[in-house]
């Protein structure tokens, strides 16, 4: 620390001069000093930065604070459930079939997550007769208003009995809420995806257009129901396509538990050798919320 003498020179009770010394201030380029200036000018541009124009908000009101930083974006949660269903049967045939599932969400004023797992698989009478697996990931920017949003969505499929060795799908698009609000929503989703399987022996690769709606509501606290529709067309050959359509319910017992059914229906337009092009299934089970 640096000090000066002061201009007045005090006398002592024996006649003896004494310099007053005075703390001086810490000198302009120290590193306190600096972080002072970075703090106010960080202070200052990010209103700037994140609106784009000057405001005159002050950092240290609460409301202005509120403003400046996005807290309903920052403080959106992840909503997590998984679901487990089992079906057993015995007599003329051994059943034996089971589902899990994985879901997480996430929602905020800008930016929505959303993926999810589904995993199947059955026997019959000792012999193998389900075995799918299909997941995707979709991230949506929200663009000027809370109804228009930028996607982009990855899919995963493989479904053993079908000859499916892997389906992986890959796009952008554009989307638009026609319902946006508490209690229901309902939008449409139009892009493309750049398709790459193998199914049996046969390898390929191409580019689909993608066309989707989803819609969900919640009746009360207890009970919501849910559907969707995603059809995904070969650009170049639009008789090769695939659709995937889903509706369900559920109802909770608790906050955390709740009864689940859905009905899917997975059709394939150009399925392998011997196989069907439309699978439909009825999947129930127990769900957990956290």
């Amino acid at each position: 620390m640096y000090f000066q003498k002061s201009d007045a020179d005090i006398s002592d009770k024996q006649g003896k001069t004494v310099m007053e010394d005075r703390p001086k201030p810490a000198h302009a380029g120290s590193p306190v000093h600096a972080v002072w200036i970075l703090t106010i000018l960080i202070q200052g541009l990010f209103p700037v930065l994140a609106h784009g124009q000057i405001t005159e908000l002050d950092p240290l009101d609460p409301e202005s604070r509120r403003e400046m930083y996005d807290f309903e974006e920052m403080e959106a949660r992840w909503d997590h459930s998984v679901a487990f269903g089992l079906t057993l049967a015995t007599g003329n045939s051994d059943v034996f079939l089971v589902n899990a599932s994985y879901f997480a969400d996430r929602r905020g004023t800008e930016n929505e997550i959303s993926l999810g797992l589904d995993v199947n698989y059955g026997q019959e009478s000792g012999q193998r007769s389900a075995e799918s697996y299909n997941s995707y990931f979709q991230y949506n920017r929200l663009l000027t208003t809370d109804r228009f949003f930028a996607y982009m969505r990855t899919s995963f499929m493989r479904d053993v009995i079908a000859e499916l060795d892997y389906r992986i799908g890959t796009g952008p698009g554009f989307g638009f809420y026609v319902i946006h609000d508490d209690n229901q929503s309902l939008s449409v989703e139009i892009g493309g995806s750049y398709i790459v399987e193998k199914q049996g022996f046969f390898k390929d690769n191409y580019a689909s257009a993608r066309l989707g709606q989803k819609y969900q509501k919640q009746f009360n606290e207890r009970v919501r129901l849910w559907q969707a529709v995603e059809i995904l067309p070969q650009i170049d050959d639009l008789n090769n396509f695939y659709m995937f359509a889903e509706i369900g319910v559920e109802a909770q017992f608790t906050d955390s538990i709740s009864f689940r059914v859905r009905l899917q229906d997975i059709y394939d337009n150009t399925p392998f050798i011997g196989r069907k092009s439309n699978d439909l299934r009825l999947i129930t089970g127990l769900s957990y919320y956290f």
